[in-house]
């Protein structure tokens, strides 16, 4: 299996249902199934990336595409891995989508 760089955005949606999943809080999910979504959460392996890593990069993306550092970690992760970065931000994929060809939306992720 290839990398994937996956944001917060897209890993929400993966557990909780639509009308929850842009705010990424549990607020109006049953408790029941939010203790049910962190338990199948803890059961994915993951490779965890410093953060201070990545600022060089970022910063200059950041800079480069008038974004925010925190939006173009993910970003800068991909392209050091040279993978694929799946997002569910649209406004993100709408304004630098285009120059980044290894960026998915999950609108259109099959």
């Amino acid at each position: 299996m290839s990398d994937l760089v996956v944001d917060s955005s897209a890993a929400v949606k993966w557990f909780v249902p639509e009308p929850y999943s842009t705010e990424h809080l549990f607020q109006g999910l049953a408790a029941d199934d939010a203790k049910l979504v962190i338990e199948n959460f803890h059961k994915l392996k993951f490779t965890f990336v410093p953060t201070a890593s990545l600022l060089d990069e970022a910063y200059d993306l950041a800079a480069a595409h008038h974004r925010s550092v925190y939006d173009m970690l993910y970003l800068a992760l991909s392209i050091r891995q040279s993978c694929e970065f799946a997002t569910a931000d649209d406004r993100l994929v709408n304004a630098i989508g285009s120059l980044f060809p290894n960026m998915i939306w999950l609108a259109n992720w099959p």
